[in-house]
């Protein structure tokens, strides 16, 4: 008599912590009704999907000495939960003059990856 082997068992729901990486994220896009960006003299970056690598490599390629290839990551959980979180990069990430492994975002605040500086921020689209 041969045993059938049992079926793995699914893995319960559950809603992902700040920080948690999740592999859907990646094709989610923000939250709808909400603009996020990154401004700063090397322009203005719009964060088109829910998870989006900073770097010169990245999602918003940034062609600098001092970024790394894949120097950071924002997450966009909601219009008030994202969060930025270093990747290990050379030369750092600020937020708000403070250095990060990571960190809360809001509107308004200062970030540098290496030696460039955007502030960050979340506008609601009329509609």
């Amino acid at each position: 008599m041969t045993q059938t082997p049992k079926p793995e068992p699914k893995e319960p729901l559950r809603t992902a912590a700040l920080g948690e990486q999740t592999p859907e994220i990646r094709d989610l896009p923000p939250p709808a009704g909400w603009r996020f960006t990154l401004s700063g003299a090397s322009g203005t970056f719009e964060l088109a999907a829910a998870r989006t690598i900073i770097g010169r490599d990245g999602d918003v390629a940034l062609q600098h000495a001092s970024v790394s290839r894949r120097h950071a990551v924002i997450e966009i959980f909601s219009d008030e939960m994202i969060e930025v979180r270093d990747l290990a990069s050379t030369n750092g990430t600020r937020l708000k003059g403070k250095l990060i492994e990571a960190g809360k975002l809001r509107s308004g605040d200062a970030i540098r990856f290496g030696d460039l500086e955007f502030v960050f921020n979340v506008e609601k689209l009329a509609g």
